[in-house]
């Protein structure tokens, strides 16, 4: 996250906002986003509302690592889930992808 952090203005450059989101309940997120100084929102699901609704979460009730790009329509134009926590495409990947979205 951190890494996407470095890049935000490139994002906004790019047209593209970057969100986060976890499963945290919201002061363990908010300490979380202080902690790594990310300049972009860290939202929480602890219900896991989010998190089931996009089909990332994993039999420990624990959401797998995923990137979702949505369009201005809100309509998800790419998507990464990755395998393990670190398995996260880099914010060069993410930009190219950005770029591919009309």
């Amino acid at each position: 996250m951190a890494g996407l952090s470095e890049k935000v203005l490139e994002f906004r450059g790019a047209g593209a906002s970057v969100i986060g989101l976890s499963a945290d309940p919201v002061h363990v997120s908010k300490d979380l986003r202080d902690r790594l100084h990310l300049s972009f929102p860290l939202l929480s699901d602890p219900k896991r509302i989010v998190i089931r609704k996009y089909g990332v979460l994993n039999k420990d009730q624990v959401a797998k690592p995923a990137v979702f790009l949505l369009d201005s329509k809100r309509i998800v134009r790419w998507e990464y889930i990755g395998k393990s926590p670190s398995d996260r495409p880099s914010p060069e990947v993410l930009l190219e992808q950005i770029a591919k979205i009309d």
